[in-house]
């Protein structure tokens, strides 16, 4: 390609429609309050979940149940790197609808990095959450499933920054969170 030449690519993203595909289930999403995370809450009502907001700022999760504008949504405040309260969150955000089916961990913290000016307490605010945090999280998900002889889903949203070698927290933690699968959560997880 010539100098000064630039390429374009396009994609077209289709959706599969299936109405009430998700009525009556029940979806925790961690991480909601903007984004992705919103885009997909708003899907979740328009096909007749039940979701859960959670997040560290209340006041950006009431603005999104407002927007939801739904009794379907409940949110509440929740930050994942505080391990010590990952299980009874959880028991409280059961407590909402009785159960529930599916699990989209989104919470994720990025930070401005240069590499040599990194400090310990940047890099543990990233890796306890979306690593650490992460871990722990799936490990109460899998274990509520496993309790209730429940199917249901566990889904992780991760970056490509995850597959990309960088030298910073960030690209580390997301490489971390790309490699938990769950392939044998019955042996010994819980």
């Amino acid at each position: 390609m010539g100098e000064g030449k630039t390429t374009v690519t396009y994609a077209k993203v289709q959706q599969i429609q299936s109405p009430r595909l998700f009525e009556g289930k029940t979806v925790l999403m961690t991480g909601r309050s903007s984004g992705f995370g919103y885009s997909m809450a708003e899907k979740f009502v328009a096909e007749l979940a039940n979701v859960i907001i959670t997040g560290r700022n209340e006041r950006k999760l009431n603005s999104v149940a407002n927007q939801l504008d739904s009794d379907k949504v409940k949110s509440m405040v929740w930050d994942i790197s505080d391990i010590d309260n990952i299980k009874s969150n959880l028991t409280q955000a059961i407590s909402f609808f009785g159960s529930i089916d599916m699990f989209i961990n989104n919470a994720g913290v990025w930070k401005p990095f240069k590499p040599l000016e990194t400090s310990e307490d940047k890099w543990d605010a990233v890796i306890d959450t979306n690593l650490k945090g992460l871990y722990f999280m799936m490990q109460q998900e899998a274990c509520y499933l496993l309790s209730k002889s429940k199917k249901g889903k566990i889904i992780n949203i991760t970056s490509v920054e995850g597959i990309r070698t960088d030298f910073n927290p960030y690209s580390a933690s997301k490489w971390g969170a790309n490699d938990f699968l769950c392939s044998d959560c019955g042996t010994n997880f819980c």
